[in-house]
């Protein structure tokens, strides 16, 4: 019987399984995720158990822990999100119809779950796959996350230039979880990048697919404004929050007002970490953790977390932002 007394051996084990199924092994990851079920009860490890089952093939089992998992915490939206897939994939489109509505009644502005139930409701058949390549679906992703503008490849670093050389069977061997052979790393790293950023580049590749997995049945994220207005807004909405880091707003402040300027709901954290770079001259990988904040889906980081971490980078990086804005 699960014991609630020990969450610390749970987690070791947790994340021991989260690594091996990064790696492909499946099967020692479920064992691992199984151990700390029986050591900790938490959904997020039925959830993961789920996950490993579908990737062995065994889908009746994958059910029975999604289920389980949704019934340990019936209002979050991914593990809802991912019952709803697997019975769809069961031919049970209605029961996966009603699972998306609780979600959506949790949260209306859910993308995965309000586009899986667009496919249920226009065709009892599997969600398709994306007809673009993970290549592409990542590169699109990464275009927009970075907020580029059709500025070119200037905030791009190593990653899309990296991603860019992989072979298509790479990309899957990747998403799915698996390591690039080391030769394959040393071939990348001689057109002209080190390991550490090739194997960077490789890392932040695996991690969005292992973590969004249910997010890719469509597109994974509008393109970047074009239209003059819109980037006539967005110029406004960076010179107001570098004019309130100024006058000593905390970050949690300044990124409110970017999620009000972007009109960015509780899943929609692309734009505005997206936005609070450009605004403080940050790379994309310096901000991210504002997607850990609890404003943001069902993130956990608190206010005095995120204004400490964000405050002490727009205190380092002052001398490029705080200047005339255009």
């Amino acid at each position: 019987m699960p014991n609630p007394e020990e969450p610390t051996a749970g987690m070791d084990l947790y994340n021991q399984g989260f690594e091996l199924a990064r790696h492909g092994d499946y099967r020692a990851a479920l064992a691992a995720f199984e151990e700390s079920f029986r050591s900790h009860a938490h959904f997020k490890t039925l959830e993961q158990m789920g996950i490993c089952h579908e990737k062995l093939g065994s889908q009746g089992e994958a059910l029975r822990c999604f289920e389980q998992a949704f019934q340990l915490n019936p209002r979050n939206c991914k593990t809802g999100t991912l019952l709803a897939r697997c019975l769809f994939r069961a031919g049970k489109p209605e029961q996966a119809a009603t699972i998306l509505k609780r979600v959506l009644a949790c949260s209306k502005d859910y993308g995965p779950a309000k586009r899986l139930l667009s496919v249920v409701r226009a065709r009892g058949e599997e969600p398709a796959m994306p007809t673009k390549s993970k290549k592409e679906l990542f590169l699109r992703m990464f275009e927009a996350f970075c907020n580029l503008k059709g500025m070119g490849k200037a905030k791009r670093g190593n990653t899309a230039p990296i991603i860019e050389l992989l072979r298509e069977e790479e990309c899957e061997s990747l998403a799915d979880g698996q390591a690039l052979p080391r030769q394959r790393v040393l071939e990348i790293c001689a057109r002209g990048y080190s390991e550490a950023d090739v194997r960077n580049a490789l890392g932040i590749f695996s991690h969005w697919y292992q973590e969004t997995a249910v997010d890719v049945e469509d597109e994974p994220c509008v393109g970047p404004a074009t239209d003059n207005a819109a980037r006539a807004a967005e110029r406004s909405l960076v010179a107001k929050v570098r004019r309130m880091a100024r006058r000593g707003s905390t970050p949690c402040e300044i990124v409110r007002e970017i999620m009000r300027g972007t009109g960015s709901g509780r899943y929609e954290e692309v734009p505005v970490i997206a936005c609070l770079a450009e605004a403080f001259s940050l790379s994309v990988a310096d901000v991210k953790v504002v997607g850990a904040w609890h404003e943001f889906g069902n993130a956990k980081r608190t206010d005095a977390e995120i204004d400490q971490i964000l405050g002490d980078l727009l205190e380092r990086n002052r001398a490029k932002w705080d200047r005339t804005d255009v």
